[in-house]
């Protein structure tokens, strides 16, 4: 017996070690307890180490190919533009990094325990709304809420044991309930949500126009300036800046055209299960509804410089984007 319960606990530490490995935990919803917890979180960053590892690496690559152009034409007037590629390049990859790092630092915007913890008000029009048993804690929640379960009645999550707000839902990766939750993005290793879903965007498109811009640049300075005298490992090297760029910013912009429409990946998800719901929502409740998003994941603060930095969204009161 003995024997038996040393394997089985074995097994159970294995397992509870693999769960800590693939669930991919990071500082924002998760604070390590011993050594082998902190392991584990380190390695979760790895996929955001790497993309910050490449996006030197072609930067530095980037650099190089325009400086051995200094090298070679001297005091020619393509040195100075050259040099001029040079800046305008590493201030663009400066750019991309100050939004990636954001997207990565930036928390996706957790649901507090408190108030959630007690029922919202339902403010909705669905008429066959199912209350909550009255509770006995004596606690309160001030927020409404408008979406409702399958079952007609306040969404709640076992997980968290709270109560969610509108277009909130539990990620599995965190193990939090998130405001206007999109996904969880392993790549960046955090939940994308209120908080941050426009620093992903943003992110995003930022690697296409970068990459078109660095890609080109190269290409102009193969094509054009060294006059035939081309190398073939720096038109790999740009082709595959331009791959990336590609790849990255019709990503970017599918979720460019989803926040005009005031949508999110969840939201479509959800929307599939649900279209007969969608349909009965008039033309005005559609534009609240996309005006009440774009309030949530851009911040009330919507100046077009503001739009275009890596900015974190900027609301009045927390409360008010809930």
């Amino acid at each position: 017996m003995t024997s038996q319960g040393s394997r089985f606990s074995r097994r159970e530490g294995a397992s509870r070690l693999t769960d800590e490995v693939f669930n991919m935990r990071n500082l924002h919803s998760y604070t390590p307890k011993h050594c082998g917890e902190a392991c584990c979180m380190c390695c979760s960053y790895s996929p955001p180490c790497i993309i910050f590892f490449l996006i030197v690496v072609l930067t530095v690559g980037y650099d190089a190919y325009f400086i051995t152009l200094c090298l070679k034409f001297h005091a020619d007037w393509r040195t100075a533009f050259a040099v001029i590629c040079i800046l305008l390049g590493t201030a663009a990859s400066a750019m991309l990094l100050w939004a990636f790092l954001g997207a990565v630092t930036t928390a996706a915007g957790y649901v507090p325990a408190d108030p959630w913890k007690y029922p919202p008000t339902y403010v909705g029009r669905r008429k066959d709304f199912q209350p909550p048993a009255p509770s006995s804690n004596g606690g309160s929640n001030p927020n409404s809420v408008t979406q409702l379960d399958r079952a007609n009645q306040l969404r709640y999550c076992a997980s968290c044991e709270q109560y969610k707000p509108d277009n909130a839902y539990h990620c599995n990766f965190c193990a939090r309930c998130t405001y206007q939750f999109d996904h969880h993005c392993p790549a960046i290793n955090n939940c994308i949500g209120r908080d941050n879903y426009k620093l992903f965007v943003t992110f995003l498109v930022y690697v296409g126009v970068v990459g078109f811009f660095n890609g080109g640049l190269m290409l102009i300075g193969i094509f054009a300036l060294e006059g035939g005298d081309w190398n073939i490992a720096w038109i790999m090297f740009s082709a595959f800046i331009l791959v990336l760029a590609v790849t990255l910013l019709s990503f970017g912009l599918t979720h460019v055209c989803w926040i005009c429409r005031g949508q999110s990946t969840m939201s479509r998800h959800v929307a599939s299960f649900n279209r007969e719901g969608s349909r009965r929502q008039s033309r005005q409740q559609l534009e609240q509804s996309r005006r009440a998003h774009w309030d949530a994941v851009l911040g009330t603060d919507r100046r077009w410089w503001r739009m275009l930095l890596p900015l974190r969204p900027r609301w009045p009161a927390p409360e008010e984007t809930v």
